[in-house]
């Protein structure tokens, strides 16, 4: 699936079927909702980032077929979680490939804030960004999609730290992932 030239980052763009998206937030049609919204919100951020060539969403969401283009494909997520569904991406790209994860649910993501990241990430072999609350992972970057070992999960920015990756700075809008009903309401204030 090597679509494009490979001097821009390829981003997987994990996003979880309807109702088991946002969990954490509870289990409600508005809250699917918001969870479509703050996934196609990243897209959009995404797909205007400079430093970005080529998204691969993985899901096993048929809602995300019709964003297919040539720079969006579409990956099968083949089921046991997260990490499970990032290596089924991470394996159908070119192993020589910039790659980075960034999840569905920055809903306040920047382009411009993610391109510095992403611009700074090309200067290390594995690099991560910590999420608001500092445990988390919000950006994981590898400079060869063949080295990218996702460790999402509790304590991910220190499993991802122990393993290697630099610990990148990042600006508000790259490291806010929504996880509470708090989060949801600085959305609502923005």
């Amino acid at each position: 699936m090597n679509l494009l030239d490979t001097s821009r980052w390829c981003v997987i763009l994990p996003i979880k079927v309807g109702t088991s998206a946002k969990s954490r937030l509870g289990a409600s049609p508005e809250i699917t909702s918001l969870a479509y919204d703050f996934a196609e919100k990243t897209l959009q951020a995404i797909l205007n980032c400079q430093e970005v060539g080529h998204v691969l969403i993985v899901t096993g969401d048929g809602h995300w077929e019709s964003f297919a283009s040539e720079r969006v494909s579409i990956v099968t997520d083949p089921g046991g979680g997260l990490n499970a569904a990032i290596r089924a991406a991470r394996d159908q790209w070119h192993g020589d490939q910039l790659l980075a994860v960034i999840p569905g649910d920055l809903a306040l993501l920047d382009p411009i804030d993610l391109a510095d990241v992403l611009f700074r990430a090309r200067s290390y072999p594995l690099s991560f960004v910590r999420d608001k609350d500092g445990t988390g992972t919000t950006v994981l970057t590898s400079s060869k999609a063949l080295n990218l070992s996702p460790q999402y999960g509790q304590n991910s920015a220190a499993i991802h730290l122990s393993i290697g990756a630099t610990e990148l700075t990042a600006p508000h809008s790259v490291r806010f992932d929504v996880d509470t009903p708090e989060d949801l309401a600085e959305i609502s204030s923005t």
